[in-house]
């Protein structure tokens, strides 16, 4: 079965760090019947408990890809992590000495030449491809709850002193869910996927873990991670460092496993293809010449495989600004939109594929934020023009977007030359005009009672997207709406906080202000799936009512109303 998996290998070190007594991470790899898995853990709750929680966690999940098939690896990748956090329970609930105990955890499955990642707490997993990073798993962290709701930067996340404050953890009863990413990743030659706990991301700025990691021609995969836990242990090693790379050397054939051809069936094929063949070449020979060679260059094309490349260009003209936002990628099953600044500057019907983005600027940096990519400028003026490329997921076609660029210290329309002079101002004749996006919109009027302000209004927009307010659900029953994904609330933020909760594909709101009877608006944008509609924006009105209102209803909450416009 080792043999299946010979396009790619794992290596890894685990090391205690320089300030820590003890080691609480735990690492493991090994090719099970659900495929080649690779697994790390950070333990917490002292030395002895750390170290039990990680153990049991990596043991635990072995066993149980090794022991129990899964048709879906990502099914494989939840249930597994659910398991061993109940082994973790379990554990401490017969040693109340290991009480509180507890494990991050990342996990990633290698199955019929695709990549399947999950994963619970802050220990990261990076995908290095052509030099660039990208982060695929999003912390469950305190701070990246405050980068969510746009209070902190990315950046400043790094530095922030509740950087180690996690909010999802193995060992805690109520454990949300392991985030397991809904798509495969297909790899290339050349890609490492980079599993790590916090004692290395914590330690090693992402450029630093990209530029050890790219060095394939100079060291081997071992060394390499060798090389990034030295240097953890350079810039402080305040925590236990662990590492683990899954390399693929070459790239994958992805073939699905099927069932062995039976002896006669592999004897009597070929017979019948010489066969068909024959009476083929037979009726060939009887047909008229114009025909044959009409039917031979038919039969070239239809068999000649290539792929489209297709030329866009963005309308806006972005400026240039040091570690600023270049553009946003909001990805769905059959639609991509662009947007910069908040404003929408382009829409791609198509199923693109977001593992095979690539920007021909090395002062482009890409950044995976679920569900979205970003792309930010470095500290270094990138040109005044940068190509994007995107494949889609069926390889047909290459989008390549072009984004002009200038440098925001100068007037608009004056790009800066080569040689840092002021150069003419632009021919912008050949510029396209920004695509007008097909926005519809659903208007919903909810009354709701003023007493109830303490509890949060949800909005949960999965397969059926509905309100839910005081333990009631308000179905939105529009056509429009069977399966959407959203971002980009627009509230009052004077009186109401919002959070995304990505997981549970849910939106909460929350009343910070003082209760008074006045009408509250949002404007809730989804991106419906399966439809030939861009945008569906949900105009929601709120009309709080006082108890003393409806005397006579047992409920705080009327029936919606709702206007398709």
């Amino acid at each position: 079965m080792t043999d299946q998996y010979n396009y790619c290998h794992v290596v890894g070190q685990s090391d205690v760090g320089r300030k820590r007594a003890a080691n609480e991470d735990s690492m493991g790899n090994a090719v099970t019947q659900n495929g080649l898995v690779s697994v790390v853990c950070d333990g917490m709750g002292g030395h002895v408990g750390g170290a039990t929680a990680s153990r049991i966690a990596v043991k635990t999940i072995l066993d149980n890809l090794d022991s129990t098939y899964y048709d879906d690896p990502r099914i494989a990748i939840g249930e597994s992590i659910d398991i061993a956090n109940r082994a973790i329970l379990n554990e401490a609930e017969a040693h109340p000495e290991l009480s509180g105990m507890g494990s991050t955890c990342v996990l990633l499955i290698v199955r019929d030449g695709k990549v399947y990642i999950g994963h619970v707490g802050d220990s990261r997993i990076y995908l290095i491809r052509s030099k660039k990073i990208i982060q695929l798993t999003k912390d469950h962290s305190y701070v990246q709850m405050l980068v969510d709701r746009g209070e902190i930067t990315q950046e400043q996340a790094e530095h922030h002193p509740r950087k180690n404050e996690i909010t999802n953890a193995l060992g805690i009863p109520n454990m949300t869910p392991a985030t397991v990413a809904d798509d495969a990743i297909i790899p290339e030659a050349g890609d490492c996927f980079l599993l790590c706990s916090d004692g290395l991301s914590g330690m090693v700025p992402n450029d630093a873990i990209n530029k050890v990691v790219s060095q394939q021609s100079e060291l081997n995969a071992q060394e390499r991670v060798d090389r990034l836990v030295m240097l953890a242990n350079e810039n402080g090693g305040v925590d236990n460092i662990t590492a683990q790379i899954v390399e693929f050397p070459v790239t994958p054939n992805i073939v699905k496993p099927g069932k062995k051809i039976p002896l006669w069936m592999r004897i009597l094929i070929p017979a019948l293809l010489v066969i068909v063949l024959c009476l083929g070449a037979y009726w060939l020979i009887k047909s008229k010449k114009s025909d044959e060679d009409q039917d031979g260059i038919q039969e070239e094309i239809e068999n000649v495989v290539s792929t489209i490349v297709m030329d866009v260009t963005i309308g806006e003209r972005i400026p240039f600004s040091k570690n600023g936002e270049l553009i946003t990628l909001l990805f769905s099953d059959n639609l991509v939109v662009f947007k910069y600044n908040d404003k929408q500057v382009h829409t791609e019907k198509e199923t693109l594929d977001l593992q095979s983005i690539s920007v021909n600027s090395p002062a482009v940096d890409i950044l995976f934020k679920a569900p979205s990519l970003v792309l930010k400028f470095t500290d270094k003026y990138p040109g005044d023009k940068v190509l994007l490329k995107i494949d889609t997921k069926d390889k047909s076609k290459t989008y390549q977007y072009t984004i002009t660029v200038f440098n925001s210290s100068d007037k608009p329309g004056i790009r800066p030359s080569p040689n840092g002079k002021k150069a003419k101002k632009d021919d912008r004749s050949d510029q396209r005009a920004k695509p007008v996006p097909n926005i519809q919109s659903v208007n919903v009027q909810i009354n709701y009672d003023v007493g109830s302000f303490d509890k949060p209004i949800l909005f949960n927009y999965f397969a059926k997207p509905c309100f839910r307010i005081n333990g009631m659900d308000i179905p939105i029953s529009d056509t429009l709406l069977d399966e959407v994904i959203t971002s980009d609330v627009v509230y009052d933020k004077d009186n109401w906080n919002l959070k995304f909760v990505p997981d549970r594909r849910q939106i909460q709101l929350v009343f910070k202000g003082s209760a008074s009877i006045q009408e509250y608006s949002f404007q809730i944008p989804c991106y419906k799936k399966d439809s030939t509609t861009d945008i569906i924006v949900l105009m929601v009105k709120l009309t709080p009512k006082s108890p003393l209102e409806d005397k006579g209803s047992d409920t705080s909450t009327d029936a919606p109303r709702f206007e398709t416009v």
